[in-house]
């Protein structure tokens, strides 16, 4: 088996704890990298050789942006328009 540097450093430090489930950000810190990208093509060669096992999670975020906010503090455009319509008397309904 023909481990580069990267390979052999990163499996050094996992197997210093071999019973946790290692996170990028602590492959990092423990390797000294600033570049995940030494992270991924490591693990990608450990995987591929069946020496560790890579489980990915996908997180997404949403969260509103100043329309939404403003929305949220004054009600959505339309059911102000449609609260006004209805306070006017019928003759008065007119845009």
């Amino acid at each position: 088996m023909n481990l580069g540097n990267n390979e052999r450093k990163m499996l050094r430090l996992m197997l210093s704890k071999p019973s946790i489930k290692w996170k990028l950000e602590d492959l990092l810190k423990g390797t000294g990298w600033t570049d995940q990208v030494h992270v991924a093509g490591s693990g990608g060669y450990l995987n591929e050789l069946g020496l560790v096992e890579i489980i990915e999670n996908k997180n997404s975020k949403v969260s509103l942006g100043p329309e939404g906010l403003r929305s949220l503090e004054q009600g959505l455009l339309e059911s102000r328009l449609w609260n006004w319509l209805l306070s006017n008397d019928s003759e008065n309904r007119t845009m």
